[in-house]
């Protein structure tokens, strides 16, 4: 009877070892969030006088060249201008009363970039900032 007691105990001691690897070596989800940054190239104007700029977004480590865009651009965040709804972070790229904004959305669990028009508006019409289109889904 001592014999099947020491069995059943080093068959327990198996078992709990067994649950505890597997349980000590699963994989963790990743604490570090994901970081967002905007890098612009200057590229001077042409004959008209319009600048004319490139944007670059960074995630992490990765980058993503999204285009050359008339005007010049900055991000929105510490502007005097404020995110879209459901707009994580955004670039407003404005010349002459126009242009465009390029911005990160959250949308059914990811995150996309979008570009849309911007239009300050005169007298008789209102100012625009709208007509989205998805550029890439990171």
């Amino acid at each position: 009877m001592k014999a099947r007691t020491v069995l059943a105990l080093v068959i327990a001691l198996a078992i709990l070892g067994g649950a505890g690897y597997l349980v000590l070596s699963k994989p963790t989800a990743s604490t570090e969030a994901t970081t967002y940054s905007w890098e612009f190239t200057d590229l001077g104007e042409d004959a008209t006088g319009m600048p004319s700029t490139e944007v670059t977004l960074k995630v992490d480590e990765k980058r993503y060249p999204l285009g050359t865009f008339a005007g010049s651009c900055f991000e929105i965040a510490g502007s005097s201008w404020t995110l879209q709804a459901g707009e994580k972070a955004g670039v407003i790229c404005w010349w002459a009363g126009g242009g465009e904004e390029i911005g990160l959305f959250e949308e059914n669990g990811s995150v996309v970039v979008k570009k849309g028009q911007l239009d300050e508006g005169d007298a008789e019409t209102p100012g625009f900032r709208g007509n989205f289109q998805t550029l890439i889904q990171l």
